[in-house]
């Protein structure tokens, strides 16, 4: 059932309903794996689950070994399930894993449905075991169900410079059509 109170609205877990009339939605909650979500099914009959359509956060599972070449970071990567406008926002923890001191520079980017994006993120590490965060905010228009990832690259230098797993994520906040 549903419950209507002064500071919350209640539903109880359902499947999704049919397709409603013309112009219209349905909205109910569900279980996905265990945890309840909100959700919508349009006229079409489309379901769509809300909080996956609206925002969106994935930390890097892995540490990268930078080369002078962009790689991709290991699962900082997002599905953008909605056409529009998206705040996407990243920050990535560039270190020296050397031990040597050798001033170099680190790079990291954001790609949006394959294409690479401005502004570059990049910092210097100068001193052993230095670390650096370069982090930034884009606001882009994409379409459905873009993928936005982040890859890295060392400007140069001989010595071992690695994008920290553990400092490492891309967010994405939904903000129009």
């Amino acid at each position: 059932g549903l419950l209507i109170k002064d500071e919350y609205i209640e539903f109880d877990e359902i499947t999704a309903p049919g397709a409603g009339a013309a112009n219209k939605l349905r909205l109910y909650s569900k279980d996905v794996s265990g945890v309840t979500m909100l959700a919508f099914v349009d006229a079409v009959g489309a379901e769509t689950l809300l909080i996956k359509t609206l925002s969106g956060t994935a930390a890097a599972s892995a540490d990268l070994t930078l080369t002078t070449a962009y790689q991709d970071i290991a699962s900082a990567t997002l599905t953008l399930t909605r056409a529009g406008q998206w705040l996407i926002t990243a920050s990535v923890l560039l270190k020296d894993n050397s031990g040597v001191a050798e001033a170099r520079d680190m790079f990291a980017q954001l790609v949006l449905g394959g294409v690479a994006q401005t502004p570059v993120l990049q910092n210097t590490v100068a001193t052993i075991w230095e670390g650096t965060t370069a982090s930034g905010q884009w606001v882009k228009t994409v379409a459905l169900n873009d993928v936005a990832k982040l890859q890295a690259k060392k400007g140069g230098g001989t010595q071992a410079t690695i994008a920290v797993a553990t400092s490492t994520w891309i967010s994405a906040v939904w903000l129009s059509a």
